[in-house]
């Protein structure tokens, strides 16, 4: 008869090399099955080989779900290791911190920890929303096993062992030259407080050519980088759906890890303010029925004749799918008259949306101007002029940001040229309602 202790240590040995190898394996267990033989090496490198380390890799290639498994894989190793997770904000940090916590208050890692420790429950001290110790630690630091922040967050008296930099840089760099600078500073407060025994990691991807990856790379000399057509994560049908549907330089620096030199770029930093709700706004609405096109709605006023304040949204649907949460915001945002531009339809859209707002506030505007040429003359001529509300919609600003001559999407900027037309040549008089 063989030895019941014997036979579970060989089942723990096999299974600890096992995923060791494999940590992708792991993630299968746990219901990841998206994850591949690439992510195991991701894992791996990041977590098992010495010294800090970073991954760029495009976006939708499961970066934090590979972080996620570390993690778990991490705790299964080492239950006394401690960890401080770093993203962009509080909310993202603490939502990957509950996912790992569900992970472990599951059966099924119960099942596997219990080969190895002897619990009731893996739940031990501080067990929250922004960190929780595992009831297997065995020794007591001021750090928990796992301890979410947001970048900005205090981190005086920390000293952990692992500091995961997750997706800290994000679209907010490519906007704001503050952000960026503000990331930066954030990440040289993180190498005063790693142990010189530990080690940091960052994982990520590119959004500025002066973002924080500057910073990183004096870090970690060499960031192993993986493109989109690195991974074979994507499709090439869908590759071609996300081109189609952006520009070519956020599609560059997001999927092939590139920056278009800033010299192609059309538009200098953008400018923010508050959004002055006293202000009688009009609005342009470029609508689109369908294709690669989107539907951009820009809304704005003239603030004291000093400057014109601007927030835009845009939808990849057909206009008339939209109508009613177009109208909703023109009554949120004090928005007199609405401009639509009437080219494609003949009208039609206009003429509906002049019915639902009820028989008022709805003017048609057909365009002649080349577009190129209208987005110049109005929207670069005007651009110190113009503050883009702090809370703009982010896909919105990004077209408009990322527009390049002849290359598409490009209605987001379109609609704002018209906006800053209506709201700067066309007598208001005589033309709106207000």
């Amino acid at each position: 008869m063989s030895n019941p202790f014997n036979d579970r240590f060989k089942t723990e040995k096999k299974i600890y090399f096992s995923i060791r190898e494999n940590p992708h394996f792991l993630g299968h267990y746990f219901g990841f099955t998206k994850l591949s033989q690439i992510h195991s090496d991701w894992i791996k490198y990041l977590f098992f080989t010495d010294g800090n380390k970073s991954i760029q890799a495009h976006r939708e290639s499961y970066k934090t779900t590979s972080i996620i498994v570390g993690i778990i894989l991490l705790f299964l190793i080492n239950p006394d290791v401690t960890i401080l997770l770093v993203r962009k904000t509080e909310t993202l940090a603490s939502e990957v911190l509950y996912m790992i916590q569900k992970i472990l208050e599951s059966e099924k890692c119960k099942k596997l920890f219990s080969l190895f420790y002897d619990f009731e429950s893996l739940i031990g001290e501080n067990w929250s929303k922004l960190k929780f110790d595992l009831s297997i630690k065995k020794k007591f630091f001021p750090d928990s096993n796992l301890t979410a922040v947001g970048c900005g967050a205090s981190i005086t008296g920390r000293h952990p062992d692992m500091i995961i930099v997750d997706d800290i840089i994000t679209i907010e760099d490519r906007y704001s030259k503050a952000e960026r600078e503000k990331t930066k500073n954030y990440i040289m407060e993180l190498l005063n407080i790693v142990k010189d025994s530990g080690k940091i990691l960052f994982t990520g991807t590119p959004w500025h050519q002066e973002d924080a990856w500057n910073i990183i790379e004096k870090i970690v000399p060499e960031i192993k980088k993986f493109s989109i057509y690195d991974t074979d994560i994507i499709s090439q049908e869908k590759i071609n759906l996300l081109r189609a549907g952006m520009s070519s330089s956020l599609f560059a620096c997001n999927y092939e890890l590139m920056h278009i030199r800033r010299e192609t770029v059309f538009f200098p930093e953008p400018i923010y303010s508050e959004w002055n709700t006293n202000v009688h706004n009009l609005a342009f609405l470029d609508p689109a029925y369908g294709g690669s096109n989107y539907t951009a709605l820009s809304i704005g006023g003239i603030v004291n004749n000093e400057y014109i304040q601007v927030r835009g949204y845009i939808w990849k649907k057909n206009v008339s799918s939209l109508y009613q949460e177009i109208i909703n915001l023109l009554n949120k945002f004090n928005v007199g008259t609405i401009v639509v531009e009437s080219n494609a339809d003949k009208g039609y859209c206009a003429r509906d949306l002049y019915k639902l707002r009820g028989n008022h506030g709805v003017k048609p505007f057909t365009e002649s101007i080349n577009k190129h040429v209208r987005i110049e003359n109005t929207v670069l001529k005007n651009w110190d002029r113009i503050r883009f509300a702090n809370d703009i919609d982010r896909d919105y600003l990004s077209q408009v940001i990322s527009y390049i001559e002849g290359e598409e999407p490009d209605d987001a900027p379109d609609s704002l040229s018209g906006l800053i037309r209506v709201l700067t040549i066309v007598k208001r008089k005589s033309f709106f309602i207000n």
